[in-house]
């Protein structure tokens, strides 16, 4: 059986310190991919489509990132998400305090839910369970 993947999007080096070692600790059984902007993301996404066991279950999406916004990904990925094999779940994950952002995710079709930095575990426990 394949591990659980989690796609973790931020360009915080700190902040995917410490969730990296929250999720390893909630979930011993992940793969956890880090990726430093949403750029990045979206181009492996769209060099692994045909690939499901590379695409991860789960994404941590920061809403804030260089190069390509998290809203900006979520447009694209909306055209790339017939091409993949798999749709994994996106979380948005944002520092902002704008109610516009949580509105706005709210009506985002491919958000799974939006979520305040910094992630606590029962945060992380909620994710999980929307994923299972």
């Amino acid at each position: 059986m394949n591990p659980f993947k989690i796609a973790v999007v931020d360009n915080d080096q700190i902040y995917q310190f410490i969730i990296n070692r929250t999720l390893s600790k909630l979930r011993p059984d992940s793969k956890i991919l880090n990726f430093s902007n949403c750029a990045d993301f979206f181009n492996f996404l769209k060099r692994n489509s045909n690939d499901s066991d590379l695409i991860p279950d789960m994404v941590l999406l920061d809403l804030n990132s260089p190069f390509m916004s998290g809203w900006e990904f979520l447009e694209l990925f909306e055209d790339l998400k017939s091409n993949l094999q798999k749709i994994p779940e996106i979380f948005l994950v944002t520092s902002s305090i704008d109610p516009c952002d949580a509105e706005q995710a709210e009506q985002n079709s491919a958000l799974a839910g939006f979520y305040c930095k910094p992630l606590m575990p029962q945060h992380l426990a909620e994710i999980f369970a929307k994923v299972q």
